[in-house]
C-alpha cells in the first residue's frame, strides 16, 4: 500500500531524478561523477549530501541507486520500490569509508539477471599497498518479491 497521499504520478516524478539505465551496470567510487541531477530535498545536516543516481526495472520492481556523502564516508545505496512506489528493501552497494584508521572501499556490479556482485577492500591509512587477503566479496540477488537475498558462489 502506498504512503498516504502518494500516487503513481509521484513515483514518475521521482524517477525523473533517476535516469533509467540498462543492465549490467557497475558502481565504483567514481560513479558519482556521472550523476547529473542535484537533490533538492531536505538533508539531515550541513555535512550530508545526496545525489540521485539512476534506476532500472526488474520484472516487478524499480531499483533506484543514490549516492550519499557524509563526513569521510561516501555510500551508494540501492532501494527497491514496487510499481506503486512502496518501499520494499534497501542495500548498500558500495562505499568509501575513512572514518576510522582504516580506509574501506568497495564496488558493485548489477547483472541483467538481477544479481549483485560486490567487492570491498580495506587499507590501513598508513599503508600504501593494501592486503589482498582482506578483500571481501558478496553475491546478492533481487527476488521476485522485491527483497535482497545473499547467495553463495561466485
Amino acid at each position: 500500500m502506498p504512503a498516504p497521499g502518494t500516487t503513481k504520478e509521484d513515483l514518475q516524478l521521482l524517477l525523473r531524478y533517476f535516469p533509467e539505465v540498462p543492465l549490467p551496470v557497475t558502481v565504483t567510487d567514481s560513479s558519482r561523477d556521472a550523476f547529473e541531477q542535484q537533490w533538492e530535498g531536505e538533508v539531515p545536516d550541513e555535512f550530508t549530501e545526496y545525489l540521485p543516481g539512476f534506476h532500472f526495472r526488474t520484472k516487478k520492481q524499480f531499483g533506484m541507486v543514490y549516492w550519499k556523502a557524509a563526513l569521510l564516508q561516501y555510500t551508494y545505496v540501492l532501494v527497491l520500490l514496487d510499481p506503486d512506489g512502496v518501499f520494499l528493501d534497501r542495500l548498500v552497494l558500495a562505499e568509501t569509508d575513512a572514518t576510522s584508521g582504516t580506509i574501506r572501499q568497495g564496488a558493485a556490479m548489477i547483472s541483467e539477471d538481477f544479481e549483485i556482485f560486490m567487492v570491498e577492500s580495506a587499507l590501513d591509512a598508513t599503508d600504501i599497498i593494501g592486503d589482498p587477503t582482506q578483500t571481501i566479496t558478496e553475491r546478492w540477488i533481487i527476488t521476485d518479491e522485491g527483497r535482497f537475498r545473499e547467495t553463495e558462489g561466485k
